[in-house]
């Protein structure tokens, strides 16, 4: 799969996947997760392209920043890697990232107000 736009289901993949695999509770598993949760707020919410969430996050996450750990909810959503994986077609593999994404951040549910307040805080900041 070489199709053009392959690249931005690439990048949400990755939010994706680190949303669904949190990690334990520490320093850098809680930025991990605050961070890759903005990405998926940014790309599903607000429509920001892989390079704008990126620039974005960078801006998130900078020397200084905290993150309170995010307890993870007990299902992280049906839809995992290995149904990405499963698909032939690029149109195919973007619709599985897609429907991935809006599936892992739904799990989040709990979550999603302090994650907006935070992500809403990068819109300023340009794409």
């Amino acid at each position: 799969m070489t199709e053009q736009g392959l690249a931005e289901a690439r990048a949400l993949a990755v939010d994706v996947y680190m949303a669904q695999h949190p990690g334990v509770p520490g320093r850098q598993s809680s930025q991990s997760v605050w961070v890759h949760l903005m990405g998926l707020c940014l790309a599903l919410e607000h429509g920001f392209d892989g390079a704008s969430s990126a620039r974005a996050k960078a801006r998130a996450a900078p020397p200084d920043a905290t993150f309170d750990w995010l307890e993870p909810p007990a299902s992280l959503g049906p839809i995992t890697v290995f149904d990405v994986l499963a698909t032939v077609t690029a149109a195919d593999h973007r619709a599985a990232v897609q429907s991935w994404a809006i599936s892992v951040w739904t799990a989040w549910a709990a979550h999603q107000p302090a994650i907006q307040r935070r992500a809403e805080g990068l819109l300023g900041g340009g794409r």
